[in-house]
């Protein structure tokens, strides 16, 4: 016996309940004695056709030989129904637009959405999910009557019903069919009719493994729910935008613009108040006859540095150039080489060794590289470093 408050796992003589199979997940619902309420969570097959309703009681004490009252929770059976036909429609609406090579490679089908794996070797385009689901939907449509046979496995496959590579089928299997569309071996659960699915709207698709793509989506009421909750973020888009929603792409398209081109104002506003003598002035330093251009700034970030760095090298000619922003006590660096003296100097190697004294890492091509630590105390040190280094090789 199992007293309130137990999780227990139960068997019975016989059970409407669905278990999990076939990537159909299983069913849950409500067990009930004369003395008892138990809670059913998930329905598995762990060996053969043994079925185990795993589950907590609730109230009162089930014991072993009670008789008991079964209910499948009707909601999420029809939501995984809508489900699962959907499944196979979309089956049969990729194979018709991507190929008979579009086959089948595992599924999960749930209440709350289904999943299909199929073997593809690219990404699936927009117009081609337009089409899938403009096929799906049509049949969805079209209401074709949902036909359930028990027959030989070789009448089966005769009567064109698709068998999945690798699964075992017994010499009886269950074919499922609509109308002239799809023809699957199948036990899960399914709609009398296409139409029952209501809807169906595919929410993406992505790579898993080497040729495998999986294409999730949603039927039903679920479909619908979905899409309502995208135009509910829609709405709030063009409420922030202020224009109405049909006109936000555009309106975004035109802020990025407004963006882009006032952080290249920005960009060149701090480039030329550096030029202009804010922060420490650039002064080349012969170092054993090559021009060494050092030059600090203060919340310039990385992309802003190499800008810096290009004027600079342009400026002087010939000679290596590193700018230097500190900011919240780490320090950013970058450092350009000229062209006539990248046999002699890379950038690369003389940012990683002036990059380890302020504590960190750096590296890039021979005329430019950019590296930095979180040390910017030890700035000083660092550009004694590089001249030290330009000097030996130079010398």
């Amino acid at each position: 016996e199992a007293a309130a408050g137990a999780s227990v796992e139960i068997v019975v003589d016989e059970t409407p309940f669905y278990a999990e199979s076939g990537g159909q997940v299983g069913d849950r619902g409500a067990m009930e004695s004369d003395g008892a309420f138990a809670e059913i969570s998930d329905t598995q097959r762990p060996s053969g056709a043994l079925v185990v309703h795993a589950g907590r009681v609730a109230r009162g004490t089930l014991r072993v030989g009670d008789a008991v009252r079964l209910a499948v929770d009707a909601e999420a059976r029809a939501a995984t129904v809508r489900n699962h036909s959907g499944t196979h429609l979309l089956h049969a609406a990729l194979r018709q637009v991507l190929g008979p090579q579009a086959m089948q490679k595992g599924s999960l089908v749930a209440p709350d959405r289904l999943r299909f794996d199929f073997t593809h070797d690219a990404p699936l385009s927009d117009e081609q999910i337009e089409r899938i689901e403009d096929l799906v939907n049509s049949w969805i449509e079209a209401n074709d009557s949902g036909r359930t046979r028990q027959m030989a496995y070789k009448d089966a496959l005769t009567a064109g019903a698709m068998a999945l590579f690798g699964e075992k089928y017994g010499d009886e299997v269950r074919v499922v069919s609509f109308g002239g569309v799809s023809t699957e071996l199948c036990g899960g659960t399914h709609a009398k009719a296409t139409g029952d699915i209501g809807l169906l709207k595919v929410l993406g698709e992505s790579g898993i493994a080497s040729g495998v793509r999986r294409i999730e989506a949603l039927t039903g009421l679920g479909a619908l729910a979905h899409m309502r909750a995208q135009e509910k973020k829609l709405r709030r888009v063009s409420e922030l935008l202020k224009v109405p929603a049909e006109q936000a792409g555009e309106r975004i398209e035109k802020l990025l613009d407004e963006r882009k081109a006032a952080e290249k104002q920005i960009a060149e506003l701090k480039r030329a108040s550096v030029s202009g003598g804010s922060g420490e002035p650039a002064r080349p330093r012969d170092v054993n006859g090559v021009s060494v251009m050092v030059t600090r700034v203060e919340g310039f970030d990385a992309s802003d540095l190499r800008g810096l760095v290009d004027d600079r090298k342009a400026l002087i000619k010939s000679g290596v150039v590193l700018v230097a922003s500190a900011d919240g006590g780490k320090v950013t660096l970058a450092l350009g080489v000229t062209p006539d003296l990248k046999d002699r100097f890379k950038a690369g190697d003389l940012v990683r060794e002036i990059s380890a004294v302020v504590g960190g890492k750096g590296g890039g091509r021979p005329d430019f590289a950019q590296g930095g630590g979180p040390d910017a105390g030890k700035l000083d040190a660092a550009i004694e470093r590089l001249y030290a280094l330009i000097g030996g090789a130079a010398a």
